[in-house]
């Protein structure tokens, strides 16, 4: 089974989730947060400017590619409310990662994106 052959919605959430933490991978990429012991010579070789002109490359190109192939899946409302879902998990992740608790703030981000994923589904099953 290959990812084309996935059914279109999961197809459009595992795109949209990629794309999510490409982005946020870049933003740690460019406050050095990424990888710090392995890419320090880099660090120390490149000034915040160059760093975001890599990320631009590395990472946000390839998410561009991914939200534009949801869009390209489904209809714009779908696909965007699956963006907005998985950036919302995204984000409530990454702050699990980065404090290691969740806050009632992100509780009620992980609740509303748990609604939002199964609008999502309830949504596709309907158009089909």
């Amino acid at each position: 089974m290959t990812i084309l052959t996935l059914p279109r919605s999961l197809l459009v959430l595992l795109l949209s989730l990629g794309g999510n933490i490409a982005i946020y991978l870049g933003f740690a990429f460019i406050n050095t947060r990424l990888l710090p012991h392995t890419l320090a010579r880099f660090y120390g070789a490149t000034t915040p400017g160059s760093r975001t002109a890599v990320m631009v490359v590395i990472f946000a190109a390839p998410a561009d590619y991914a939200f534009a192939l949801c869009f390209r899946q489904m209809s714009s409302s779908l696909a965007a409310m699956a963006i907005l879902a998985t950036l919302v998990a995204t984000m409530v992740g990454n702050s699990l990662l980065l404090e290691g608790a969740l806050s009632p703030r992100a509780w009620i981000a992980a609740i509303a994106t748990i609604l939002a994923a199964g609008w999502f589904g309830y949504e596709q099953a309907i158009r089909g």
